[in-house]
């Protein structure tokens, strides 16, 4: 049998972290759900307009109690989108307008491609579902290293040989 962890309890807010996360990352794929749908208005504006309805929805609900941390949800949206448009913003325009010409690589329809001509295209539910699944295993590594240090902290003497406790 391992060692028993003493005082392995969650780290304050480690549940309004996960759940922030959850919520961020699921905000960032209705975007790219909804991205393809507004891709006909001119130089990006229909990103830029659901980006700030979910950025009021993301702190109206952290106006609604302390459940909830916007901080860590916007963190995990703006993962979701980061990883989105570095992997080539699969569904933004049909077909892209990039393909197989150095030329087109100028023009706004280009994204929807994929990076690099689609060699590095993710499709966006995969994208969601990698970054979601990264930001909640991050949550629990992170509650992890907080219990072996709890653990730790309970075998180690936090006095100095000589000195007094409580001294500085």
């Amino acid at each position: 049998m391992g060692p028993r962890l003493r005082g392995c309890r969650p780290w304050p807010g480690s549940g309004k972290v996960a759940l922030s996360s959850v919520v961020g990352a699921t905000a960032g794929g209705i975007l790219l759900a909804v991205a393809g749908r507004v891709a006909g208005l001119p130089d990006f504006w229909g990103i830029g307009l659901i980006v700030a309805i979910l950025a009021f929805v993301a702190v109206a609900l952290g106006a609604a109690g302390d459940w909830y941390y916007v901080p860590a949800a916007i963190a995990a949206f703006g993962v979701v989108v980061f990883w989105w448009i570095a992997t080539g913003m699969d569904g933004w325009a049909p077909g892209g307008g990039g393909r197989d010409s150095l030329a087109s690589l100028a023009k706004p329809t280009t994204a929807g491609t994929g990076a690099f001509g689609g060699v590095l295209s993710t499709p966006w539910v995969a994208v969601w579902l990698s970054c979601l699944v990264s930001l909640l295993v991050g949550c629990l590594l992170a509650w992890a290293s907080m219990a072996v240090t709890a653990n730790r902290r309970d075998t180690v003497s936090d006095t100095a040989p000589g000195r007094p406790a409580g001294a500085l």
